[in-house]
């Protein structure tokens, strides 16, 4: 089977192979030949909808790895800096309204979305843990640890800025050869060699507000991700924001368009999202706003990208926004928030 459309089978989300087919073409490498080796179609990573059996990305994301030589790359693209990488995981943690909601959110959607792995969450006086199942009977599985690890470890460091100087990450796979700007950034926190990847969360930031909270957002999310009888994937209010984020990159957002990708008329689901308390126009300004505190106080990208990924046909409009929504432009706002530097 080359691909799965079952979000509860064992597999990974089609749209994650994008970031090591990008990496391929940094390369140069033959992106077809590389899916007709693994046994994926090479278009797979476009149908967002599907899923890539685990073992298949496993054995892919090795393969890049050993064609380009270079073992961290996955550590930069799975450490958060891409909005085309988030899920609806992602979104219930980013937007909680503390770090403890957070860390809840990520275990808990994390064994509902991701079930080739188990994911638990412990707690003793000083630490909360997340804590994944053993990988050892998968081999080789360096690259897959490596990325597992960065994403989860990134979106922690991202709800505090207490938490990066206080994190501590284990490694269920040896140490990386090669180096980069997330491993020089916070590589001290890395222990590799060890038993299962662990995430270690100070106690005493559990009660601290994520700079991203989203009330509004959050509880819109966190009430509809666990629809009855409905594929994980397909849910219809877990998938918005992230077609919002690819329609908004595309210039092609529009009502039609969200409705389009959900298989329903613009009619039905205005209704539905009606029936959630809000509207899609106040949905769509509340995931932009979102959007735009991740890249100002996340990233180091140009305001003028910024406002590509955000649908703005002009920096001036970007900028207007952004000064209704936090009280200044972006570039003051970016000055005094960002963390893309720590």
């Amino acid at each position: 089977m080359k691909y799965l459309k079952d979000a509860n089978t064992q597999g990974m989300r089609a749209g994650t192979v994008r970031a090591i087919e990008l990496r391929a073409e940094r390369y140069g490498l033959d992106w077809a030949k590389i899916t007709q080796t693994i046994g994926i179609e090479w278009f797979l990573d476009r149908c967002t909808a599907l899923q890539v059996p685990f073992e298949r990305y496993v054995q892919l994301a090795e393969h890049v790895a050993q064609q380009t030589g270079n073992d961290v790359d996955i550590f930069e693209e799975f450490s958060g800096s891409d909005a085309e990488m988030l899920s609806l995981v992602d979104y219930t943690t980013l937007y909680a309204p503390t770090v403890e909601d957070s860390l809840r959110n990520w275990a808990r959607y994390m064994r509902v979305f991701y079930r080739s792995f188990t994911t638990n969450l412990r707690r003793d006086r000083d630490w909360e843990c997340i804590e994944y199942r053993s990988f050892q009977d998968v081999k080789p599985h360096r690259q897959f640890s490596y990325a597992l690890a960065a994403a989860t470890s990134s979106r922690v460091m991202a709800l505090s800025e207490a938490i990066p100087s206080s994190i501590r990450v284990e490694v269920d796979a040896p140490a990386p050869v090669n180096s980069c700007k997330f491993l020089e950034n916070h590589g001290s926190r890395f222990k590799f060699d060890c038993e299962r990847i662990r995430v270690f969360i100070p106690a005493s930031s559990l009660g601290d507000a994520p700079s991203g909270a989203n009330a509004n957002l959050f509880r819109l999310l966190e009430r509809t991700a666990f629809q009855k009888h409905m594929p994980c994937e397909e849910r219809c209010f877990g998938q918005i924001p992230e077609i919002i984020n690819q329609h908004l990159k595309s210039g092609t957002l529009s009502i039609a368009s969200v409705a389009a990708n959900l298989n329903m008329s613009e009619r039905s689901l205005q209704r539905s999202v009606a029936a959630q308390g809000t509207t899609f126009r106040k949905l769509v300004e509340s995931t932009r706003k979102a959007l735009a505190k991740h890249y100002l106080e996340e990233t180091s990208l140009p305001l003028k990208e910024v406002t590509y990924l955000l649908g703005f046909s002009e920096i001036s409009a970007f900028s207007r926004a952004v000064k209704s929504w936090f009280g200044q432009p972006p570039r003051v706002y970016r000055q005094f928030h960002s963390h893309s530097s720590t």
